[in-house]
């Protein structure tokens, strides 16, 4: 996050909004949203929730979404506990075909 907050305080003194990039979960999403709401030229974050169908279930008291803007958690730390039970049901899976479909055929990579 530090290096993040210098590139968002760079970007500040000239001018330019941020826009985050996080393709991960409801942790890292909360973990977002701690940094956006202190960044004085935020201006939108990528989210994944929806993702997945279990993509709340992971957390306890995930992050609340109302009219497409989070909702800041008053509990301590990030606001989200780890449900490690759910969490084991889900357990990581590599998506190997995501490398094929990243490049197209002239060579452009169209994805991560």
């Amino acid at each position: 996050m530090a290096e993040a907050r210098k590139i968002a305080t760079m970007c500040e003194t000239a001018g330019i909004g941020i826009a985050p990039h996080n393709p991960l979960g409801p942790i890292a999403s909360a973990a977002a949203l701690h940094f956006d709401v202190v960044a004085p030229n935020f201006v939108i974050q990528e989210e994944m929730s929806g993702a997945v169908p279990w993509y709340d279930e992971v957390v306890d008291s995930p992050v609340q979404r109302i009219g497409g803007a989070w909702q800041v958690p008053l509990a301590p730390g990030l606001g989200v506990e780890v449900n490690e039970a759910a969490c084991a049901r889900h357990p990581f899976e590599p998506d190997v075909q995501q490398a094929t479909r990243a490049v197209l055929a002239d060579g452009t990579v169209v994805d991560w």
